[in-house]
């Protein structure tokens, strides 16, 4: 996938809505695309976090293990969901939840790496793309809460 592509694609991810069209053009340079297919295992639950992922296409289920051991499916995403992003919030943190492809999927991926060397170069790119993320991962909190008040 060429830079003219990642850009186009970039369009849709919420978490890029604050930048110019050259910051634009810095996270494009930093952003690879990888593809998966039906019932690989994106991310495994413990695991070291260390990227970012969006999903151009298929879908994904999110699982976690219960206290005693089972599978509890959380949630399933699809084109237009980020995945893993606290990997970009968390140096040496675990992944909360497993992620299994449902069906062939294409993703963008954003590496802490990429994302650490972007945010030495352009601070105000980083500072936009962590303002999105913590807005995302309050909005999935509130979610969250709100689904748990009604089991209760």
């Amino acid at each position: 996938m060429d830079l003219e592509q990642k850009k186009a694609l970039m369009l849709e991810i919420s978490i890029f809505d604050q930048l110019s069209p050259e910051e634009y053009e810095v996270v494009a340079g930093r952003i690879e695309y990888i593809k998966i297919n039906k019932g690989d295992v994106l991310i495994k639950e413990g695991s070291g976090g260390h990227t970012l992922y969006y999903l151009v296409s298929g879908s994904m289920e999110i699982r976690k293990e219960s206290m005693d051991g089972k599978q509890a499916l959380l949630s399933q995403f699809s084109r237009g969901s980020i995945i893993g992003e606290q990997a970009l919030l968390e140096t040496e943190g675990r992944r909360s939840a497993t992620a299994v492809a449902l069906e062939d999927c294409e993703l963008l991926t954003l590496s802490r790496q990429n994302f650490d060397e972007m945010v030495m170069s352009h601070p105000r790119v980083g500072v936009a793309i962590l303002r999105s993320v913590g807005k995302m991962l309050s909005e999935r909190l509130r979610n969250t809460s709100s689904r748990v008040a009604d089991l209760l």
